[in-house]
């Protein structure tokens, strides 16, 4: 199994989990699952940040299916996605929440 930690260390998680509001963001290849936990909303910064992590993890070209979301349509994150080419967008995915 592969993990972040260095070779022959074990991986320790750094975070409480007591928190009122976490957030994921994710992405999967065939042999991969990435993915980041966050205190709250995840920003569009951050979005911008795990896009660039996630491509130089994968190393291949990604695409994208986004939910509504406000920050998945702001400009800081439609500019970085506009200045490569190496991701393709597919914003068709309308999530509704079961009651």
């Amino acid at each position: 199994m592969r993990t972040w930690a260095p070779k022959g260390r074990t991986p320790i998680i750094q975070f409480h989990f007591n928190w009122t509001h976490i957030s994921v963001i994710a992405g999967m290849s065939r042999a991969h699952c990435v993915f980041r936990l966050h205190e709250g909303s995840i920003k569009k910064e951050q979005h911008v940040e795990f896009l660039k992590a996630l491509r130089a993890h994968l190393k291949q070209r990604l695409l994208i299916i986004w939910d509504g979301l406000r920050a998945h349509r702001s400009k800081l994150v439609r500019d970085y996605l506009d200045s490569t080419e190496a991701i393709s967008r597919w914003r068709s995915c309308h999530l509704t929440r079961r009651s």
